[in-house]
């Protein structure tokens, strides 16, 4: 029903304004409408951001040249930042369960081979992100991690060569390099040394001496390179000793050779002088019955080592275990050290370490069951 339907006649105008009144409604009606459209979808699709930079740091660890970086995260902050706004797909609010399962940062450790030094640049991809993003109905930003390398001090070293010294005996043409001890306390007694050369020397010869560890000579033949090498032997001291070697090779130039006109009589006097003095020569049996009766204080030359015969080479190595008292499983070794006065057994085989052998007995163990097991 309308105006003129009541029996009342209402002017135009009237009706015009009536008319675009109700066309103003409708159009807030529908604007209405828009915006509740507009933000029931934006509910849909919203997803709110997490930071994770404001939880995570990045620690350098090691020293300059050996160090690893460590992705570190403050749980306690975040758990408590989202103890509420996480709903995990199970409907349960655990920020925990988001950390573990998700960002996964504990497993974000790089290290590089323990390899980085001042100045590198570290991405670290937090490759769990996107499936905590689907699984949490949060943005997660960022997904990688830019570190630059700062701040990292030298490492510190010692002089893996104090107390030791090279002398050479013999003739101008064939001469002998032995390595000896002043029996100063060597730094890390599990360091290792050898010769590049020990015979056929000449005078004005250069003898490089080598310091490494065991450990890392058994991976020298899977290493790619010189260099790859010397830093698995600097890797080694650093995890033993917290300090590298000032050097690893040490260089001697060889003198004091006699030449080749020299008496038999002075070179059998200086070879004399040099068993008293207590080098280790080949094959030599001692009145003690030693076969090397400095070898607790020497090291043995390697040309010293394969002049010896199986039995010898046998007797040498087990005369280092006899002088700590070493009981021997082995009846024919037993009586052989029995039969000597210096042999005081104490120790049962089974209660016995290695632990008790001075860094030039290990080094000198090793180097002949190295040429034992060589022989086959």
């Amino acid at each position: 029903m309308n105006a003129q339907d009541n029996g009342l006649n209402w002017p135009e105008e009237w009706k015009e304004k009536a008319k675009n009144r109700s066309k103003a409604i409708g159009k807030v009606y529908a604007a209405l409408l828009a915006v509740c459209a507009a933000l029931l979808l934006f509910s849909i699709v919203y997803k709110p951001t997490i930071n994770l930079n404001e939880y995570i740091s990045v620690q350098n660890d090691g020293y300059n040249g050996f160090a690893s970086v460590r992705l570190n995260f403050n749980e306690n902050r975040f758990c408590n930042d989202y103890e509420y706004e996480l709903t995990s797909p199970n409907g349960s609010h655990n920020p925990q369960k988001f950390i573990n399962d998700c960002i996964d940062y504990k497993n974000a450790y790089i290290d590089y081979n323990g390899g980085l030094k001042n100045g590198d640049t570290v991405k670290i991809s937090l490759d769990q992100v996107r499936l905590a993003e689907r699984e949490y109905a949060h943005k997660i930003k960022p997904d990688t991690i830019i570190y630059d390398v700062d701040g990292l001090e030298d490492a510190p070293t010692f002089d893996a060569f104090y107390g030791l010294d090279v002398t050479f005996e013999g003739r101008n043409g064939s001469g002998y390099a032995y390595l000896n001890t002043d029996g100063s306390l060597i730094f890390d007694q599990y360091l290792c040394y050898d010769l590049d050369k020990y015979d056929g020397l000449s005078n004005g010869d250069t003898v490089t001496l080598s310091t490494y560890y065991y450990e890392a000579d058994s991976k020298k033949g899977i290493l790619y390179s010189k260099a790859d090498y010397e830093r698995e032997i600097l890797l080694e001291s650093l995890k033993r000793n917290d300090k590298i070697p000032k050097e690893l090779t040490k260089k001697f130039t060889v003198e004091g050779l006699e030449e080749n006109g020299a008496s038999s009589q002075s070179s059998a006097a200086n070879a004399a002088s040099g068993a008293a003095s207590g080098s280790l020569a080949a094959g030599s049996n001692y009145s003690d019955g030693s076969i090397f009766p400095n070898s607790s204080n020497e090291i043995i030359s390697e040309s010293a080592i394969r002049a010896l015969s199986d039995t010898d080479l046998r007797y040498a190595i087990n005369e280092i275990f006899a002088r700590h008292g070493y009981i021997f499983k082995d009846s024919g070794l037993q009586a052989h050290f029995s039969s000597f006065d210096w042999y005081k057994p104490t120790v049962n085989s089974d209660n016995f370490s290695d632990s008790v052998f001075n860094s030039v007995e290990k080094q000198n163990v090793a180097a002949m069951q190295k040429e034992r097991d060589r022989r086959g």
